[in-house]
C-alpha cells in the first residue's frame, strides 16, 4: 500500500510537448501537506513521451510510468484505476496543469468531511489570447450534500444540460474504495462522453458530495478543434448517452415529455455534427488536445442518429 494519500492519473498519447509542464505543475519537490503518487499511463505514444516521463521519474520516486498498447483514453484510465493504491484519486489530462494548493485543498475537504466526492471550480485558460476564466459550479459551495441532493440536483443537471463543472473528470477528487466496491470503469467503446458516463455511474453510488470554490486545475484550451477522435464508436456513444439520460429520467422522475428540462435534453448539444470525417491517427489518442475535449456546438444524439 502506498504511503501517499492520493494518486494523480495522467493518460498520455504523443504528449511530448506538454507532459513536462503537467508534471512540473504537481510541484513534487515542494513541501505539501499531503503526499501524492503520479501514474502516467502511456497509451502507445510514438514520440518522446516515454523518455521525458522516465527522466522525471528518475528524480521523483512518486512518479510511475506505465506503457500499454494504444487503445484510447478510456483504456488508459482503466489501467490507471487498476494500479492505484491510495485512498483518493484524481484525473489530469497531459496538456493541462495541476494547481497543487488546490489539490491539497480538495484532499483536506475530503478528510474533514468524509465526502464521497469533492467537486471544485477550475480555471479555463485560452492559450491563443492568454485570457483566463474561473469556471464555477452552479450549486451551493462549502456544504455537505446528501444523497437526495445528489439525485435531485446534481444528476438532474446531467439530464438537462445545465451541468457546468459536473461532467468533467479533472476537477474532482474520487474515493478509490467507491470505485473498487462498485466495479466502476470507463466505457472503452465510447469515443465521446465517457467521462460524463463515469461521473453519472459514480454519483449514483455515493451518499455525500462536497463542492468547493478552490480550483485544483488549469484547463488549457488551444483552439483549432479536431473532431477526428469522435469517428470510432460514435454511434455507440450517442446511443449510450441517450439511453443513460432516459434511464435517469425514468429512475428519478426528473420531468415529463412536455417539461422544459425534457425539451432541453432533446435539443442540447452532444457531439460534433461533422464527426464522421476522421483520420486514423485521430482515433487513437490517450488524452488528446484540449480542443479535442471541448467540441463546438453540435447536434443532439437523436438528430445525429438519423444521419448515421
Amino acid at each position: 500500500m502506498s504511503n501517499s494519500i492520493c494518486s494523480v492519473i495522467i493518460p498520455a498519447y504523443n504528449a511530448e510537448k506538454s507532459i513536462q509542464s503537467v508534471l512540473d505543475s504537481l510541484a513534487l519537490n515542494g513541501s505539501w501537506k499531503y503526499p501524492i503518487d503520479v501514474q502516467v499511463i502511456d497509451d502507445g505514444s510514438t514520440d518522446r513521451t516515454r523518455q521525458i516521463v522516465e527522466r522525471f521519474s528518475a528524480h521523483f520516486e512518486k512518479v510511475h510510468y506505465c506503457r500499454k498498447e494504444n487503445g484510447g483514453v478510456s483504456s488508459a484510465r482503466n489501467l490507471g484505476l487498476d494500479t492505484v493504491a491510495t485512498k483518493y484519486l484524481v484525473f489530469v489530462d497531459a496538456d493541462d496543469e495541476m494547481i497543487r494548493s488546490g489539490l491539497d485543498a480538495m484532499i483536506d475537504t475530503a478528510e474533514q468531511t468524509s465526502a464521497d466526492i469533492v467537486i471544485s471550480s477550475y480555471y479555463r485558460y485560452n492559450v491563443a489570447d492568454g485570457t483566463e476564466t474561473k469556471v464555477v459550479c452552479p450549486l451551493k459551495n462549502d456544504i455537505l450534500l446528501t444523497k437526495e441532493t445528489i439525485e435531485q440536483e446534481i444528476l438532474r443537471r446531467f439530464f438537462n444540460g445545465k451541468n457546468q463543472c459536473l461532467p468533467n473528470l479533472w476537477n474532482k477528487l474520487y474515493v478509490t474504495d467507491v470505485i473498487r466496491k462498485n466495479g466502476l470503469r470507463f466505457h472503452d467503446k465510447m469515443s465521446h462522453g465517457e467521462d460524463w458516463l463515469f461521473n453519472i455511474d459514480y454519483l449514483r453510488c455515493v451518499d455525500t458530495a462536497y463542492i468547493t470554490n478552490t480550483p485544483p486545475l488549469r484547463y488549457n484550451v488551444s483552439g483549432g478543434t479536431d473532431y477526428a477522435k469522435y469517428r470510432k464508436y460514435l454511434a455507440n456513444s450517442l446511443i449510450i448517452q441517450f439511453q443513460t439520460a432516459e434511464e435517469l429520467n425514468r429512475v428519478y422522475g426528473f420531468c415529463g415529455e412536455q417539461d422544459e428540462d425534457y425539451l432541453l435534453f432533446m435539443t442540447q448539444d452532444a457531439v460534433p455534427a461533422d464527426a464522421g470525417s476522421a483520420d486514423e491517427e485521430g482515433e487513437r489518442g490517450g488524452g488528446g488536445t484540449a480542443a479535442d475535449r471541448e467540441p463546438a456546438a453540435v447536434q443532439h444524439p437523436l438528430h445525429r442518429l438519423r444521419d448515421l
